[in-house]
């Protein structure tokens, strides 16, 4: 299984270079890949900065990509629930961060973060999001 960086994802996705997106299809369809939560994590910052994709539009982009049969995603629950929270108005990378901490059996997450700490209310949690 080989990881995929955020380049060839975001290739995939945006389809922005004609070359690189047939040499990536290429490779997609002959190789057994790894989608990994860190690569997700710039391809949403990627595409919401450079590409201006509302949430909805990546968190489908993004859900259509791993659910190609040659993909496997890394932490695909904490993923699926990230995009969620995305969808409902919430920093995707806040959510992936809280998310991995939760599954890691974390007693809670610090931040210094005001929003984060007042938005983490409309997250299913099972551990705080504490503002120190």
């Amino acid at each position: 299984m080989i990881a995929l960086d955020t380049s060839v994802v975001v290739r995939l996705i945006a389809v922005d270079d004609e070359a690189q997106f047939k040499r990536a299809s290429k490779f997609l369809a002959t190789n057994d890949c790894l989608l990994l939560l860190t690569v997700v994590l710039e391809v949403e910052w990627v595409l919401r900065s450079l590409y201006a994709m509302t949430p909805e539009r990546i968190a489908a982009s993004v859900e259509k990509f791993a659910a190609v049969p040659k993909v496997t995603v890394e932490g695909v629950e904490i993923l699926q629930r990230a995009l969620s929270a995305l969808r409902n108005g919430f920093d995707f990378g806040d959510a992936v961060h809280f998310y991995r901490a939760e599954a890691e059996g974390a007693d809670g997450l610090a931040t210094f973060d005001k929003k984060f700490t007042n938005r983490a209310v409309r997250l299913d949690a099972t551990i705080p999001v504490i503002e120190i």
